[in-house]
């Protein structure tokens, strides 16, 4: 049985503290679509609308090597612009993608924007988060839950726009007809749990009140981002199609494409299978983009925390650094040669480095002689050590004082008398 898209909602609307929406939406069956945009002064919504452009010139019966091509075009697109332009530099996005075609139904997937699949009142996230804390949560180390709820959960790993090359995970999917695939950017995830989600889209009577729905209960919920969602129900040959219109809550987002029609069945009640990326070769490498979760800071504030946790972790290796090394020089108008402890330079202005002892060898002197033996090279104590006293040695122990034994005093004979 070949399936097909037989019904496909979408909408997107830009929340309630976004000034703007820098998601966007693809939905032209066999293709479905969302890329969630980051980046400063509107540029995340460039990112993301050069992702659908670079999908939707697919054609119409794409292959899966033909969408992840569209997706490498985008990133490299999307790199290309940043910096070239100020106006656009860091800008990123991700993107989840599911194709349906005559050879199955595969997930896409860059990023932590999810796709889900439902089933039977089931419903299961087929797509693994490209976040910091997806990784923490994988390896055990972190709860879903508390994931949810981790201040760096904005933190993503892989995006569009950050790489020369980006990596983009496959998931082959075991669906039937009646299966409802959604699509989603983060803001209604972090607003609306898979539970509710499941009961939302179960309880509609069409896609398209499905997706109202879910913005409606996103924005109930805080509407603290952008809230894009693509619908899909799967179908075969026999089952009717409904036509939607594709809308949006905001005038400033176009959704992408005139969906696929559709009509339902109700969805089987058989489990879903488990879908498993396809190894895509690439490791935890934090990303510096912001993603947008709940109740996300300014969006200036997770990059100002990245940088800050890097300058402390550089001020504490350079703190351990400097407690373990010692140098020879003159410095701090010194003019003699010290031993100084630490590294010989200085970070944002605080040297990094104390006199620990002095000499007392001239240093105009030693530089006279020898110009490069206070070179401020590195050492270990006992090697600092050896050089100063070197130094000492050759240079500055003082001459030998001549004694001069003090002359005794002339012995005074005795005058006599004559008796």
């Amino acid at each position: 049985m070949v399936l097909r898209l037989v019904e496909v909602a979408q909408l997107s609307d830009t929340g309630l503290v976004r000034a703007h929406n820098e998601d966007r939406a693809f939905a032209v069956a066999p293709l479905l679509a969302v890329a969630d945009g980051m980046g400063g002064a509107k540029a995340g919504e460039v990112a993301a609308q050069m992702t659908v452009d670079a999908l939707s010139r697919t054609g119409p019966a794409p292959s899966v090597e033909q969408v992840v091509e569209a997706i490498d075009d985008a990133n490299r697109e999307i790199r290309e612009l940043s910096q070239a332009d100020p106006d656009h530099a860091g800008m990123g996005t991700t993107v989840t993608a599911v194709l349906v075609g005559e050879d199955g139904v595969t997930a896409l997937h860059v990023g932590d924007s999810r796709a889900y699949v439902m089933r039977g009142g089931q419903i299961r996230q087929v797509t693994e988060d490209h976040s910091l804390v997806g990784e923490l949560v994988r390896q055990g180390q972190l709860s879903a839950e508390e994931a949810e709820r981790h201040p760096s959960r904005n933190i993503i790993t892989r995006a569009l726009g950050a790489e020369v090359h980006v990596a983009v995970d496959r998931v082959p999917l075991a669906l039937e007809s009646g299966d409802v695939v959604l699509l989603c950017s983060d803001g209604l995830t972090t607003m609306v749990d898979a539970d509710d989600i499941v009961r939302i889209v179960s309880g509609a009577r069409s896609l398209r009140s499905a997706a109202d729905a879910l913005v409606e209960a996103a924005i109930a919920g805080g509407g603290t981002d952008n809230i894009t969602v693509v619908l899909g129900r799967l179908g075969d040959d026999t089952t009717p199609v409904v036509v939607d219109e594709p809308r949006s809550h905001t005038s400033e987002i176009p959704v992408v494409g005139a969906p696929s029609p559709s009509g339902g069945s109700d969805a089987p009640t058989s489990e879903i299978a488990a879908p498993r990326a396809e190894p895509s070769g690439q490791g935890l490498r934090p990303v510096l983009l912001e993603s947008h979760a709940r109740g996300r800071r300014p969006s200036r504030r997770p990059l100002l925390v990245v940088i800050a946790s890097a300058l402390i972790l550089i001020a504490g290796f350079g703190s351990w650094a400097a407690s373990r090394v010692f140098f020879v020089d003159t410095r701090d108008g010194h003019t003699t040669a010290h031993i100084y402890h630490g590294l010989p330079g200085s970070f944002l202005g605080i040297s990094l480095y104390s006199s620990w002892a002095d000499t007392g060898v001239s240093a105009d002197v030693v530089r006279r002689a020898e110009p490069a033996a206070m070179s401020g090279d590195v050492h270990g104590e006992g090697k600092a050590v050896l050089q100063a006293t070197s130094l000492i040695w050759r240079y500055g122990l003082p001459e030998i004082a001549v004694l001069e034994l003090p002359r005794p005093a002339p012995v005074k004979k005795a005058s006599t008398s004559a008796r």
